[in-house]
């Protein structure tokens, strides 16, 4: 008898965690196609960002210099709670590296603090880890006003979207393809840019159909490295990316900025060193 209801319990615990596997995956569907405040995009030229998530040393010590000798700034989405620890494949940047990034220009997102999958965490968990995520940045360097986040794992519900529209500029994804015409900014699409799974020649198709609509291209990286990990960027592969870009005319913002430019609200000289688009134009 007492086999018995050991059985019955562990598969009424099976199916209940079947279920809650189930609804998550529901939401996240739902997250992804359901737009809570589509913008019209109004900027003049194509734009390109290029975002790294959890930061490791190597986006610090090589990423961000490559970007910087293009005359480009970055965004850094950083998970506090993970700053200087080693995980599988690389060591986390510092406090003091990204007070750094920040003083040389580059923009600091959100990421979470414990890096915890959004659709894991109730309202309450969700708004106390961002909360503690946005306070140890400030803590890092007062001026740090991070507005723009990327979800952990890429993943989200409904329901932590609408929340997160309430408490940040906008949050990114890691599903793939380009931002165009109305877009959803709590669900902005990214391309990784990663060694292992992105070819070059499907970089440059994405280059070229960001340029050819004049939509926003934001690239997603962890690590830069001469053997970069499975999720990682080779420094060459970045140059190939940034160099692309260049060679288009299109402007490379960073995420706040992007928003900015896409609102219309803000205008930025296109650098004398960039090519006019339209002469490079495949369409």
């Amino acid at each position: 008898m007492l086999a018995k209801a050991t059985k019955i319990a562990s598969k009424t615990r099976y199916l209940g965690e079947s279920a809650l596997h189930l609804a998550r995956r529901a939401s996240h569907r739902l997250a992804r196609h359901v737009p809570l405040t589509p913008k019209r995009m109004r900027n003049c030229e194509p734009l390109v960002s290029f975002t790294f998530d959890d930061v490791p040393e190597s986006a610090y010590r090589i990423g961000a210099p490559i970007l910087e000798a293009h005359g480009a700034r970055g965004t850094f989405y950083i998970a506090t709670g993970l700053l200087g620890h080693r995980s599988d494949f690389w060591t986390v940047a510092g406090a003091s590296e990204v007070a750094d990034l920040y003083q040389r220009g580059h923009e600091i997102g959100l990421h979470s603090h414990l890096h915890r999958s959004s659709s894991l965490l109730t309202a309450d968990e969700f708004a106390a880890d961002l909360r503690r995520n946005r306070e140890t940045l400030q803590d890092i360097d007062p001026g740090i006003d991070a507005r723009n986040f990327a979800y952990p794992f890429g993943q989200c519900t409904l329901a932590r979207k609408h929340q997160l529209n309430r408490l940040v500029r906008s949050s990114r994804s890691i599903y793939a393809g380009v931002n165009r015409g109305l877009f959803d900014p709590h669900y902005t699409r990214a391309t990784e840019l990663c060694d292992t799974r992105l070819t070059p020649e499907r970089l440059e198709a994405r280059l070229d159909e960001a340029q050819r609509s004049r939509c926003w291209l934001v690239f997603c990286i962890h690590d830069v490295a001469d053997t970069p990990s499975p999720l990682g960027c080779s420094p060459g592969f970045l140059s190939q990316a940034l160099e692309g870009a260049r060679r288009r005319g299109m402007r490379i913002v960073t995420v706040d900025a992007a928003l900015d430019l896409i609102a219309g609200a803000a205008t930025m000289p296109l650098p004398e060193n960039l090519i006019p688009a339209q002469e490079f134009s495949r369409g």
